[in-house]
């Protein structure tokens, strides 16, 4: 039986396949970020902002065998096409591996085909066996590409491969005396402690607090200066990970509380999936600062990480400059720019020129900056 190719377009047409897509992904993906519910919410997200968002459902003897969700833009009459999920989230592209020359073959050819798009872009982890899959499909399609290791894509990760009195032999004495310096100063501001909700234990209360948190921090007045209300980003890792409690096998939310005198100073939200722990966000009430409540409160989570026993990697998810502190390891993620026609190649000659750029680059999409 031939391959069949389905464009679903709408979100219902996702809530109709839901737990079919959900064991696939399951199966083939290992992304905590990824599935039904979230995919459903980011098509949503995109029809909001003006875009279409299309997931192609490769279909082999009646069974799923491939998924590729994407959002498509019309910019100056020009189509672009990625990912429906940012770099951030890791994305890959999601078949069967016996099938996915074929399929990944058929996304590039109906990207640039009935989907009618210009440019696509195309984000994967560094050590995705897809990469070569697709330089094969540019090829085979006459497409054009070039590739991007961003620094700015990479995200840094710390082994657990020891125990925790192991590691904190491996890092230097200044290690040590930052956070016995942090606790000293704890004590001397008051009662302190740390607490932890796992799942969706007290939700609507843990919610309240981590809003709380997100008033006071740093960010809000950089939110507040662009009009921004709340960090969208953060109610959505939240609403996916409590959908993610219900919907994924072996998937775990916790969130880390740390308190002063009642008080609470900061907050970590981190997940589990099939051995690796996800930093999604830690952030701290601005006010104590020089108390250093983030870093310590991440301290004492990546302690509780090492020491629960079903944790083989910790993914930061991005690389800031303080997560030095605890590693330099970091992934990288390799960005595709797929491009097909006469538009893509007078865009390489005239829109890359710095003066046209900067007239553009309000508009056109920022990878392609």
């Amino acid at each position: 039986m031939a391959f069949k190719i389905f464009a679903l377009c709408k979100p219902s047409e996702i809530c109709e396949i839901k737990g079919e897509l959900n064991r696939f992904l399951v199966a083939h993906s290992k992304n905590p970020f990824i599935f039904a519910e979230s995919i459903i919410d980011e098509m949503d997200s995109a029809l909001a902002n003006g875009a279409l968002s299309v997931v192609l459902v490769f279909r082999h003897e009646g069974k799923i065998v491939g998924v590729s969700p994407l959002v498509i833009r019309t910019i100056f009459g020009i189509r672009f096409a990625r990912q429906l999920f940012g770099y951030d989230y890791s994305p890959d592209l999601f078949f069967e591996p016996v099938h996915a020359d074929i399929c990944i073959e058929q996304v590039v050819r109906f990207v640039f085909g009935p989907l009618g798009c210009r440019f696509f872009t195309l984000d994967l982890p560094w050590d995705s066996p897809n990469l070569p899959v697709v330089r094969s499909a540019c090829q085979i399609n006459n497409v054009t590409y070039r590739v991007k290791n961003d620094a700015k894509m990479q995200h840094c990760v710390l082994p657990v491969n020891s125990t925790w009195d192991e590691y904190l032999k491996s890092k230097s004495s200044n290690f040590r005396h930052r956070f016995k310096n942090i606790e000293r100063k704890l004590r001397a501001a008051g009662e302190w402690r740390i607490s932890c909700y796992e799942n969706c234990a007290e939700e609507q209360a843990v919610f309240d607090k981590i809003m709380s948190i997100e008033k006071t921090c740093w960010k809000q007045s950089w939110r507040e200066e662009r009009e921004l209300c709340v960090d969208e980003y953060l109610l959505k890792d939240w609403k996916w990970s409590g959908s993610a409690t219900k919907n994924l096998q072996n998937f775990t939310r916790h969130v880390w509380f740390l308190e002063l005198n009642d008080h609470v100073i900061g907050y970590s939200l981190v997940v589990q999936y099939y051995g690796v722990a996800y930093v999604v966000k830690t952030s701290f009430d601005n006010q104590f600062r020089h108390l250093y409540p983030g870093i310590y409160l991440l301290n004492g989570v990546i302690r509780e990480l090492f020491c629960c026993g079903t944790v083989r990697l910790i993914d930061f998810m991005t690389d800031l400059p303080f997560m030095e502190i605890w590693t330099k390891k970091r992934l990288g993620r390799v960005r595709f720019l797929l491009s097909k026609g006469f538009v893509p190649k007078l865009y390489c000659t005239t829109i890359e020129l710095s003066m046209v750029r900067n007239v553009l680059k309000k508009k056109l999409p920022p990878e392609l900056i």
